[in-house]
């Protein structure tokens, strides 16, 4: 969304260190690590440079601080050569305000922040600059999606179609759209908590908003025909109509590649590749691997991906409490 009111969508990068920030000979340097650079005024800090890493030259921020030696601003480098955000910081290190910057230097977009009754810390304007030369002002990141959704839906000049599976985060924002398009909702996942209950059982909380306001899309991706048919089965074929679609398609020419030779395969080996997390039922393979193991003793199963909280953890006790 950013590089869409950045215009750098199609940016061409460049190598952007140290060096090019020009800083004056009259200052003192003293570097932290390999990474880090402290820059000193007659012996006050006045900014703390750092780039991408120890063999990567490319900057990553930069610090600026007050006569004080408090924190005061704060520069983000986008991967590709230039200044992307910069913060704003009062007493305590408190980030105030940010603003995104395009290529050239020009803020497009800024939000302020400030801290609630309750103590924590809101964001509570946001705002896009000079967008076809008019400022506009969002109360909440939802409007502010919707906004670039309808501006990307317009730029096309034609017909499009919208398929979400973050629904969890950008349902509400799709729906409250201005611009017309075919809006799919994509079912990534198991959309229920109890798979013996497809009737009545509660849903995955990920999928709970947009199942209940599904009249207001045409259409919902299931991943198999099983899903598809518990859909069904509960909800209707149509309004919105349900399609089947699989989640996981390979590349034709990967397909045709010369396939590893079985001799050459880890033999009675099953990889999982996914986060973590209850609606993955991860539980439930460690629970059938046990039959496998019964049939297959040198069978081994790998999971493949980062955990949700503290799933991982408990897939282990899982394990350990299975002796599997």
């Amino acid at each position: 969304m950013f590089d869409f009111f950045q215009g750098t969508m199609t940016y061409e990068a460049r190598n952007f260190t140290i060096e090019d920030l020009q800083l004056p000979d009259g200052y003192e340097y003293e570097p932290e690590g390999v990474e880090k650079l402290h820059v000193k005024e007659k012996g006050k800090q006045i900014m703390i440079i750092a780039k991408r890493g120890a063999d990567d030259e490319r900057l990553n921020w930069v610090q600026y601080f007050g006569s004080n030696g408090r924190l005061v601003r704060m520069v983000w480098y986008d991967t590709r050569g230039f200044a992307a955000l910069e913060q704003f910081f009062s007493f305590g290190t408190k980030l105030v305000s940010e603003q995104i910057l395009a290529p050239s230097g020009m803020a497009v977009y800024q939000r302020y922040r400030m801290t609630s009754p309750q103590g924590e810390e809101e964001t509570t304007l946001q705002r896009l600059l000079n967008y076809h030369g008019h400022d506009y002002e969002f109360a909440d990141f939802e409007a502010l999606t919707s906004f670039f959704l309808d501006q990307i839906n317009l730029s096309t000049h034609t017909a499009n179609t919208i398929i979400v599976d973050r629904t969890f985060e950008l349902a509400y924002a799709v729906q409250s759209m201005d611009t017309a398009i075919y809006k799919v909702m994509h079912l990534h996942n198991n959309h229920l908590n109890d798979d013996d209950d497809i009737l009545t059982s509660d849903l995955n909380f990920n999928y709970q908003y947009m199942i209940g306001n599904r009249k207001r899309w045409n259409g919902i991706i299931a991943l198999t025909p099983w899903q598809r048919d518990e859909f069904v089965a509960r909800y209707g074929a149509t309004d919105p109509t349900v399609y089947e679609i699989p989640g996981a398609v390979t590349d034709q020419k990967i397909l045709e590649k010369p396939h590893v030779p079985w001799q050459d395969r880890k033999k009675n080996s099953v990889i999982m590749v996914a986060r973590l997390a209850p609606e993955k039922q991860q539980d439930v393979l460690i629970r059938a691997w046990q039959q496998v193991q019964k049939a297959f003793p040198d069978a081994t199963l790998n999971f493949w991906g980062y955990s949700n909280g503290d799933t991982g953890q408990q897939l282990k006790e899982l394990v350990k409490d299975l002796r599997t």
